[in-house]
């Protein structure tokens, strides 16, 4: 059982001194507060670098698309595989920041390249063109980053759990 599953923490071994296993200043709101100023901005900028690169990578998805069924049927698989991936680096985000924050920057950051690289300059477009994956790319990653934003780890919780949720606890006893 892990420490964030339902609130308890694993017996204490006999001998060993609990401080040295809490995390210094955990509960220094300065701290929190310091830590969470630079840790807001460093996701805001991985969820730019990610939107950049993914984008490309879609942009990728269309090189030879008619070629024929195979890769056609390559482009979208490539297109779920990008969008998974796209999912589990939010919800690591909102995990490894103990709340929704931080996939909601992560994803701030994203998006905000996604909507830049589907400008139209008088050259052309400048990543995503008006092609059948690229929709599915720009709308398929908003609904996997809402997705993965509103089911952010709340409390510091395992961002992947292996099953339902546990019972609630009556207070009768």
């Amino acid at each position: 059982m892990s420490a964030g599953a339902g609130g308890a923490r694993p017996a204490p071994v006999e001998g060993a001194d609990p401080a040295r296993y809490e995390a210094p200043g955990q509960d220094d709101p300065v701290l929190t507060t310091v830590v969470a100023a630079v840790t807001f901005p460093v996701l805001v900028a991985a969820g730019a670098a990610a939107g950049l690169l993914s984008a490309t990578g879609a942009g990728w998805l269309t090189r030879y698309w008619e070629a024929g069924t195979p890769a056609q049927v390559l482009g979208a698989v490539g297109l779920v595989a990008l969008l998974g991936a796209l999912y589990g680096l939010c919800r690591l985000c909102a995990w490894g920041t103990r709340g929704v924050s931080g996939g909601v920057a992560f994803a701030l950051g994203f998006m905000a390249v996604a909507m830049v690289l589907t400008m139209y300059m008088p050259g052309g477009d400048i990543v995503l063109t008006d092609h059948l994956l690229h929709y599915g790319y720009l709308f398929g990653s908003m609904v996997v980053l809402a997705i993965a934003v509103v089911r952010g780890v709340r409390e510091g919780g395992n961002p992947f759990p292996a099953g339902p949720p546990p019972a609630p606890k009556s207070d009768r006893s």
